[in-house]
């Protein structure tokens, strides 16, 4: 009896090793099949997850979208790119820049065109200009004029400030030919 019990015992410990092998076989096959389908879904979740942050930043661009801004920006556009292909007499240039440096408190000492003969040698337009006020108000008069004028520049400007300090004389070149610029757009 005791043979027979330790024989079937024998086959009941074969058997479990064979059932382990079984199901430690198929849960290998099993994750071998679900790890293509686990990292597909990964990737799809991903690309849900990348959609509904698209989605949420054009909800925000909606939501703070104004007609009116982007009118009013067209119309500036417009504006310069008219600027930039109708030519400007000097005399207009000179009113305006006698208005922008009014407006900044800056007071035109000299305003001289170029005259003819200069022009022809250096084939460029420009204004000699000189310009007096504090540091605040000149500052604010370029940004004025940068802001009116994009494409615009200066050339050979130097700044020279009185014994006290309290004036500034900037002295420099204004060119009247409009370049397109990064700011004009």
């Amino acid at each position: 009896m005791k043979a027979e019990s330790r024989a079937s015992w024998e086959r009941l410990r074969r058997g479990k090793g064979f059932w382990l092998g079984i199901l430690l076989l198929g849960l290998g096959i099993l994750l071998q099949g679900v790890r293509p389908l686990w990292h597909s879904a990964l990737a799809q979740r991903e690309q849900v997850l990348l959609l509904e942050r698209r989605v949420k930043r054009l909800q925000q661009f909606a939501a703070h979208w104004n007609g009116d801004v982007v009118q009013e920006e067209k119309r500036q556009l417009a504006e310069n790119d008219r600027k930039l292909e109708s030519p400007r007499s000097q005399e207009a240039w000179l009113e305006e820049l006698e208005r922008t440096a009014e407006q900044c408190q800056v007071q035109c000492l000299q305003l001289a065109p170029v005259t003819g003969k200069a022009r022809k040698q250096e084939e460029k337009e420009y204004l000699e200009v000189t310009l007096e006020g504090n540091y605040f108000q000149l500052l604010t008069f370029f940004r004025q004029w940068e802001k009116r004028h994009p494409g615009c520049w200066t050339e050979d400007g130097t700044l020279e400030a009185n014994g006290t300090g309290q004036k500034i004389h900037y002295n420099g070149k204004f060119h009247l030919v409009i370049k397109k610029s990064s700011k004009s757009r």
